[in-house]
Parts: C-alpha cells; sequence; structure tokens
C-alpha cells in the first residue's frame, strides 16, 4: 500500500508557474519503444531569470532591462539550438563564439586510438570485466533491437544446419 501511495506520489504530473512557462520549452521526441515522450521544464541558460546584483549594475549603468529584453517580438516563435525555425530571424545573426575551436583531426584520430587500446588493454586484463561486457552488448542487440548503445563490434549470428 505505501507502494502504491509512492507510485502515485512519483507519477503526478508537475505543475509550473506561469512566469517559468514563459521563458520554459520541452524536448518533444520518440522513445525507444515508438512512444511519443514530452519532458518539460527546460530554460536555456540565456533566458534565466537574471539576479538582483544584476539589475543593480544595469541601472546603474543606464540599460534599460526591458527594452533590451523585448526585441524577439514575442514568444510566439519556435527555436531549435538557439536560432529561430523556418526563417524567421530577429535581424541581427549571433557572431560565432571565438573561444571554442573544433579539435583538428588528427588529435581526434589519435585520442579515438588510445582510447580503443586502453579498453581493450582493460578488458584483456580483466576476464570477468569482458565476459560482462560481451554480455551486455549481446543482451542489446536480442532485447533492444533499434538501440546499440555499446563501444564493442560484436554482432550475433544465428546460423541453421536444416535443408
Amino acid at each position: 500500500q505505501l507502494g502504491a501511495e509512492l507510485d502515485a506520489f512519483s507519477d503526478r504530473p508537475q505543475v509550473y508557474d506561469p512566469n517559468q512557462k514563459a521563458i520554459a520549452g520541452a524536448f518533444v521526441m520518440l522513445g525507444a519503444n515508438g512512444q511519443l515522450q514530452i519532458e518539460a521544464g527546460f530554460v536555456r541558460p540565456e533566458d534565466e531569470p537574471r539576479a538582483e546584483a544584476d539589475e543593480d549594475d544595469d541601472e546603474a549603468n543606464g540599460v534599460d532591462r526591458d527594452a533590451s529584453q523585448s526585441h524577439d517580438g514575442g514568444a510566439d516563435r519556435v527555436v531549435v539550438n538557439g536560432r529561430p525555425v523556418n526563417g524567421a530571424s530577429d535581424g541581427a545573426e549571433e557572431p560565432e563564439d571565438e573561444g571554442i575551436k573544433p579539435l583538428p583531426e588528427r588529435l581526434i584520430f589519435d585520442l579515438t586510438a588510445q582510447k580503443t587500446l586502453a579498453l581493450r588493454n582493460a578488458l584483456a586484463s580483466d576476464v570477468d570485466v569482458a565476459f560482462v561486457t560481451v554480455l551486455h552488448a549481446l543482451v542489446l542487440q536480442v532485447f533492444y533491437r533499434f538501440a546499440k548503445d555499446s563501444c564493442l563490434e560484436i554482432s550475433m549470428v544465428s546460423n541453421s544446419f536444416g535443408q
């Protein structure tokens, strides 16, 4: 009886404040079994409400916070990866962040080779870990045919000796 009450408590719908709904978004996706999943209540860091100290700094610098936040023309727009969808633009493109640069291809190749060698060494030195790792990869293929979340390149093949 207590377990049922705990399940009912944990399965209750989440209720959000209207102010939170105005800045929050949701992820809509298909689950592993093909059912629709909606995860709501996610807020991007740039959409977080600013702290009181920041507001005091803005007032001291003469920045009108309401005018600077109303540049998007309303909250009725669809944004994917921080950019408006369907060509809708707010006028100015944001400049690329110069601080983060992609790693060179050669470095990625070398790091991948090092990781592969480290995994092989770890599996070769511990038979129990190797067994559990192979078992996990095979169980994923049997029970989750469309989810192959394993770093091992192991496949299960069935052969019949009949006619």
